[in-house]
């Protein structure tokens, strides 16, 4: 099937429908004229048995599946508008597809069901890339650079070719079970991410918004380098070698987190603590391995357990009842007072050791007395606000009456 130059297609007269389900063996677009639209009717799908290119002009929407025994080709040739699902449900793995250019379309949802699948060594920025199919997948995305807004990729009967060697994904909603991967880059917030029994060199989380429910990992995992910009919950048992949390930043954890190399969670002196937490009634222990080192410093701390070597381990913060094995040392005490108008609690501009004295006082601890009171607020400026960290104080006296928002 071939559409040309010759094909007619002139603006008003350019749209190629398809109302049932149609059937090819190739399918090229080539120098056509006319930014040709192809349209599907939902719940019908065109099969090509062999392969597929299209035209950089060119918009498609619809369901194409390929299928057959052979190993065909995809060439987009830069092809980037309209909504397409492309799946790959081969008869078996000795049919495939292999990419043969980059693909830049953010609108293509794209399944591998069955049979071979070779993005080896391309840039990829779609949709979705979803192959949970359990039956049999050959897939190779070495050296291969990929943004997605959706992945999902499940190990059932699949040969995962090289590991994914020099593999970059960087997806907001991430789910796998099994596998590895040299780099993800995961940019959701929010509880996007399912992650069991795999293996990563690299997994970073990299959205710095507040965390809303965001599960980092399930279990089983075996992680080189896991660093989370905004707050997490880690579930499972996972083998950790360098953990980095951010400064400020709230964490709970479920079961055993072993680390083997660095334990970094440090929040800077005067700002607000950092928070580990274990969930009341069950097990939440640090494992520390014998070559692991410790940068820790203002951590609120609650139902922690530390194991493993180099104990006890020394932290600064606040003890919050229920922590083994660590030796907290209390953040500073004092009084502080809230001064400058509307703000953010976690901002030092707005703390001063004295009623209505200069800011860039410590953020209070749970050591802290906070006043708010006549020299706190200007007329109709009297928010504070708890957006970017948790909030904590000893006695809190209000005077001056504050809208306090979460």
């Amino acid at each position: 099937m071939v559409f040309d130059a010759n094909s007619g297609f002139t603006a008003g007269n350019n749209t190629v429908s398809l109302s049932g389900n149609s059937w090819c063996h190739n399918m090229t677009w080539t120098s056509v004229t006319g930014a040709p639209i192809v349209n599907m009717t939902a719940g019908m799908q065109l099969e090509v048995w062999g392969s597929i290119s299209l035209d950089p002009t060119m918009t498609i929407n619809g369901s194409v599946t390929a299928r057959g025994t052979e190993v065909n080709t995809l060439t987009t040739n830069g092809c980037s508008n309209g909504t397409l699902s492309l799946t790959v449900n081969k008869e078996n793995t000795a049919g495939g597809m292999t990419l043969t250019d980059n693909i830049n379309f953010p609108g293509l949802n794209f399944v591998h069901a069955r049979g071979q699948l070779n993005m080896s060594g391309r840039n990829i920025n779609m949709n979705l890339f979803n192959s949970t199919s359990g039956v049999g997948r050959i897939m190779d995305i070495s050296n291969a650079t990929i943004n997605v807004v959706f992945w999902n990729v499940g190990a059932t009967n699949v040969t995962w070719v090289n590991n994914a060697a020099g593999s970059f994904i960087t997806s907001r909603a991430f789910t796998v079970n099994g596998l590895t991967y040299p780099k993800v880059y995961c940019t959701t917030s929010v509880n996007e991410a399912s992650i069991q029994n795999a293996t990563f060199g690299e997994l970073v989380f990299t959205n710095t918004a507040p965390a809303n429910n965001l599960i980092g990992l399930i279990g089983n995992n075996t992680v080189g380098t896991l660093e989370f910009k905004s707050g997490a919950e880690i579930r499972g048992n996972n083998t950790i070698t360098n953990l980095l949390l951010a400064p400020s930043k709230p964490y709970t954890i479920r079961n055993t987190q072993t680390v083997n190399g660095l334990f970094r969670f440090s929040t800077p002196d005067c700002n607000a603590l950092g928070e580990l937490r274990g969930v009341e009634g069950t097990s939440a222990t640090i494992n520390f391995g014998p070559a692991a080192t410790r940068d820790l410093n203002n951590i609120y701390l609650l139902n922690m357990t530390a194991a493993g070597s180099g104990l006890p381990v020394t932290v600064s913060g606040a003890d919050a009842s229920g922590n083994t094995g660590f030796d907290i040392t209390a953040s500073g005490v004092g009084a502080r007072y809230w001064v400058g108008g509307s703000g953010d609690w976690s901002d030092p501009a707005h703390w001063s050791n004295s009623s209505g004295g200069a800011g860039g006082a410590c953020v209070p601890g749970v050591s802290n007395d906070v006043f708010f009171d006549a020299n706190s607020f200007s007329s109709g400026s009297n928010a504070v606000t708890i957006n970017n960290t948790q909030a904590y104080c000893r006695n809190m006296t209000g005077q001056a009456r504050p809208s306090i928002q979460r």
